[in-house]
């Protein structure tokens, strides 16, 4: 690449972050995956995540649900060679399994209660665990072994630290000014007090009392409520104190009390995480490099599989996510409370969210007798308790940067049908959600606790909010984007530097109330109050980040690039590649894959999208920054398809079939199905059309055994390639039917199933074969066994097929005679190369000689007949007829 001259340009005055932020998040993509890598490339941009965290893996089966000697071996391996204490995150990209079967494991142990299913965030949060053999599933003696797998869960027992002597003396200061009547004195070292140690409900309930004898009833209030927030619940102490009568007749008193003897005790303090360090018992963090209970955040970005997002799905609500960072948004969390065991295994939390969040200044709602919210124009969160729900009729508008779950059985359980999905809240918005990826009861240990939005308002990013919120997360799929954090306040500050270029060795003196870490390309080189860098040849990455010194310890970051990358990113179609000058021995990278070793680069190994390539050339360091757009998209056709005849199929170039459907393991009729018990299967040739709903980039995944090669309009969309068991081919398409061809191989039995993802969720296609619109016959039965076919007017378009609907009582026949006439008086004739193609009655093949199949096609040549005479070797019984063609 051409040598840019030496120059420092500040590009980022500041941005926020929680415990831990772009620098410490692993970004994990499937690197078969363009639908991965598009997401991946996408969410490395809105979030500035450095290139050398971009992690590509090679293997990853994407079946749904991976055993876990699979994930451990092909997932888990190369992501814990990449935690070396500095990743506090882990982002996992689309098209990974969603879930982890432990049932092997569980062999005879395997209960209702433990389901034999983690999700891949629960397993990858609670990695040391799981890597150790620890049953972090058992729930059922007493539930002990779940409470206790999570630590960083914010309740439990109360972790007031011990007061300083100063603390101390402040506080008997306050009480004895309170008490000798100096109340202006005494609220003023109440307010000092509780600035540097909140924890104490006691007293905030004194510093209430006082604002109450001064008359300030609104502080009053909201002392009592920072009370009840702490886990305060000694009512009679409030009831029997007569500064507080003057309160009584306010609207706001029975609440408040109300508030006070249900709140939560033991509610710990809200904290930043950082994977360094270890939890101990009482939910402190400690230095334990040995300890089980060392944790890394995991999130999944998006699931683009069956019954997932699409892709745009994905990107917009990432999109909306980044931006809602540090808005601290005047939305209102809803608490939708019914009789459903939904709502009520968390209903002992609901006035505890409710105290939490009026003591945080925040708005909540609680709607009785209410599903989801209807009509709420101000969604930032909202407490679910149903299973099935449709987010768009309720009229509501969620908000940048929004959590909304539902305590539901199969909210991530994607192989079921039953169930709105936790993809639903993220279609419409919001920046993450969750769901169980297998039953687990109504057991509210296993689901986020409602105080999940107390912490989220105080500041911690998504993640760290979902994990300070649920004791044992091993089922629980956590998705969206984890570094989301509307409610930050980030530390401020500057940085003292020479002036630019930078040569040589350089200062760096931040100046500001934080400490300060400092990153270059991606590695954290030094802590402290100043940093002295030599500065490298080329062009490099150069990050001062300041972390507040408070429990959550946010962060802010000053961002440098060193050597002049001021220019615009190149542009190239997916598909062609990626070409520029070199001089000398070059290596291209992708995040941890080298991606070329020459001034080419193939666009499909680094994906659509925004994508950044480090180019080490002679030893010397270059960004390249491309932006991979979208082919220009095939026109579909507007044409009207009978679906159900599906594809049409050639068994060794000779036997023909016909193939309702190619649906996903987990769901619709299966080849492997319609095949069963066929060994002779060397070549399967489908031919047929699909429908593409939505114009945009599609993204045909494949899975199986033997080799296949996918054609749409004509046009390959690659050589014939094994499935190992994996394969993903990508397609441009204009919205309309598109015209397929699939050139199946199998090795051994027939084993392959098709999932069309990418500009639509994730669903098997739509597909059939052209049926002119023509009108209905009339159909005559005779007795003799035959049937007559007939129009009140010739069809203007010829007719090359019959799709006729046996009864039950049918059976299937060979040695069908089809004849035709134009008219009445004519004689008949045979139709020519007559075909009797069968689809299966359901996801099963048919058993017995005298099954009933689901329908039978017979496809001839062409003709423009008003009448058909149908006879069958036996009389069958038929429940209609219909044009095909």
């Amino acid at each position: 690449m051409p040598r840019a001259s030496l120059l420092c340009l500040l590009v980022l005055a500041s941005s926020v972050q929680a415990g831990g932020g772009p620098e410490s998040t692993l970004l994990v993509v499937n690197g078969r995956s363009p639908a991965s890598r598009r997401i991946a490339n996408e969410y490395r941009k809105l979030r500035s995540i450095p290139a050398r965290n971009l992690l590509v893996l090679d293997r990853v089966p994407h079946d749904g649900v991976i055993d876990l000697a699979p994930f451990q071996e092909l997932i888990w391996k190369p992501v814990a060679a990449r935690l070396d204490g500095t990743i506090d995150l882990i982002a996992y990209s689309a098209d990974f399994p969603y879930a982890v079967s432990f049932r092997k494991q569980l062999g005879k142990q395997r209960t209702q209660f433990n389901g034999g299913q983690a999700s891949l965030t629960g397993f990858s949060y609670l990695y040391r665990q799981v890597e150790a053999g620890e049953p972090v599933w058992d729930v059922v003696t007493g539930q002990r072994r779940v409470r206790e797998s999570n630590r960083y869960f914010r309740l439990g027992s109360p972790n007031n630290k011990p007061l300083s002597g100063e603390q101390r003396n402040l506080a008997m200061k306050a009480n004895r000014l309170h008490r000798e009547g100096k109340l202006a004195e005494a609220r003023d070292a109440y307010a000092a007090f509780v600035a540097v140690a909140p924890g104490y409900g006691r007293v905030w309930v004194a510093y209430a009392s006082c604002l109450a004898a001064l008359g300030d009833a609104d502080g009053a209030f909201r002392a009592l409520d920072q009370a009840a927030a702490r886990g305060f619940r000694q009512v009679n102490m409030v009831e029997s104190d007569k500064a507080f009568r003057a309160l009584e007749e306010d609207e706001r008193w029975e609440p408040t009390l109300a508030r006070i003897k249900t709140a939560l005790a033991g509610l710990r303090e809200t904290r930043g995480f950082r994977a360094a360090k270890a939890w101990n018992a009482a939910g402190e963090p400690v230095d334990d490099e040995n300890s089980l209970h060392r944790y890394v955040l995991a999130v999944q970005l998006g699931y683009t599989g069956f019954r997932g997002n699409s892709v745009p799905e994905v990107v917009e609500y990432l999109r909306r996510s980044a931006g809602a960072d540090g808005t601290k948004p005047d939305g209102t969390v809803y608490i939708c409370r019914n009789n459903n065991v939904r709502s009520t295994a968390r209903e002992q939390f609901f006035p505890a969210l409710e105290s939490a969040l009026r003591a945080r200044g925040r708005k909540v709602l609680l709607m009785p007798n209410t599903l989801i919210p209807k009509k709420c124009d101000d969604v930032i969160g909202a407490v679910v308790g149903t299973a099935s729900f449709q987010w768009g009729p309720s009229g509501s508008r969620i908000l940048p940067g929004a959590i909304l779950e539902h305590l539901t059985s199969f909210g991530a359980h994607f192989g079921t049908a039953g169930q709105t999905k936790l993809t639903e809240f993220l279609r419409f918005g919001a920046a993450g959600s969750s769901g169980t990826v297998m039953e687990p009861l109504a057991i509210h240990l296993k689901f986020p606790n409602p105080l999940i939005h107390a912490f989220y308002a105080d500041g911690c990013n998504l993640a760290e909010a979902f994990y300070q919120s649920v004791h044992g997360p091993y089922q629980l799929m956590v998705a969206g984007d984890g570094l989301c954090q509307p409610f930050a306040t980030p530390p401020t500050f500057e940085v003292t530097a020479p002036a630019q270029p930078w040569t040589g060795r350089v200062t760096i003196e931040p100046k500001g109330e934080a400490e300060f870490e400092y990153w270059l390309d991606g590695a954290r080189v030094g802590v402290g109050p100043s940093f002295e860098l030599d500065v490298p040849d080329g062009e490099h990455d150069f990050r001062v980040v300041a972390v507040a010194r408070d429990p959550i310890a946010t962060q802010a970051r000053k961002q440098f690039e060193i050597g002049g990358r001021a220019r615009p990113p190149m542009r190239v179609v997916y598909g062609e590649p990626i070409r520029f000058e070199t001089k000398g021995k070059v290596e291209v990278r992708y995040g941890s894959r080298v991606v070329a070793t020459s001034g080419e680069v193939p666009s499909e190994s680094v994906g659509p999208g925004p994508v950044r390539l480090i180019v080490l050339e002679d030893g010397r360091r270059s960004v390249l920054d491309v932006e991979v757009t979208e082919p220009p998209q095939a026109r579909g056709h507007k044409e009207k398809v009978a679906t159900v005849l599906g594809l049409a199929g050639t068994i060794n170039d000779k036997e023909e079939v016909v193939v309702s459907s190619i649906g996903p393991r987990m769901t619709g009729p299966r080849l492997a199905d319609r095949f069963k018990g066929r060994k002779d299967i060397q070549r399967l040739l489908l031919r047929g059309k699909f429908e593409a709903l939505r114009p945009g980039l599609y993204q045909f995944n494949l899975l199986g055994r033997g080799a296949v090669e996918i054609k749409i309009n004509g046009s390959s969309l690659g050589p014939s390639a094994p499935l190992r068991p994996q394969l993903y081919r990508t397609a441009s398409l204009a919205s309309g039917w598109h015209e397929i061809e699939i050139d199946y191989r199998p090795k051994g039995a027939v084993d392959l199933d098709l999932l069309l993802t990418g500009a639509q969720p994730g669903n098997r296609p739509r597909m059939g074969r052209v049926a002119p619109d023509v009108p209905a016959p009339s159909v005559n039965q005779a007795r003799r066994g035959y049937y007559e076919l007939s129009w009140g007017k010739r069809p203007k378009k010829a007719i090359g097929g019959l799709l006729l609907l046996p009864g039950k009582d049918a059976e299937l026949k060979t040695g069908w005679k089809l004849d035709y006439r134009t008219t009445k008086g004519t004689r008949w004739k045979p139709v020519k190369n007559l075909r009797v193609l069968t689809i299966p009655s359901s996801r099963r093949p048919p058993k017995g000689k005298k099954a009933v199949p689901q329908a039978m096609e017979l496809v001839f040549d062409e003709v423009k007949a008003r009448y058909f005479l149908l006879t069958p070797a036996e009389p069958q019984k038929l429940g209609g007829v219909q044009v095909s063609r």
